[in-house]
């Protein structure tokens, strides 16, 4: 499957001990990941200390409801996705964020998946707003 990182690091990985390596360099500097396999992917974005998940299948984005996972959940959702063990969607609740355009290029795919909600943008602004929809979602919740 393909790696890819926000400071342009591309990658094929295939095994799950060489992808968490690889998710050890996520932080502040490098703020996201996606892992692609055809048009489906799983995405993570750094965010105030934790991470933030969504994923696409089907041509729909679902993004996670928890907003505090550390980097070890970050390489145990990855790894199992690596080895396509489903298990790791019970992890979360998901919400379903939408339909996802996906086109075909030579260009990283970073700058390919656009949401179908803004219609522009590269992952990493999705990634952005997303993160920030579900801080304001998560403070919400926690007022009621």
């Amino acid at each position: 499957m393909k790696l890819e990182f926000a400071n342009g690091t591309e990658l094929e990985v295939s095994n799950p001990g060489e992808l968490e390596k690889e998710l050890d360099t996520l932080g502040s500097g490098n703020d996201f990941a996606i892992l692609t396999e055809g048009d489906s992917f799983i995405q993570t974005s750094y965010s105030g200390g934790s991470f933030l998940f969504q994923y696409s299948e089907a041509g729909t984005m679902h993004e996670s409801t928890e907003t505090d996972a550390g980097i070890d959940k970050v390489k145990q959702v990855f790894s199992k996705y690596l080895t396509r063990d489903s298990s790791w969607k019970n992890q979360f609740h998901w919400e379903n964020a939408g339909e996802v355009n996906v086109s075909h290029d030579s260009r990283s795919s970073a700058n390919l998946f656009q949401s179908g909600r803004s219609g522009s943008g590269t992952m990493k602004d999705e990634l952005i707003d997303t993160a920030k929809r579900s801080v304001v979602n998560w403070i919400k919740r926690k007022i009621r």
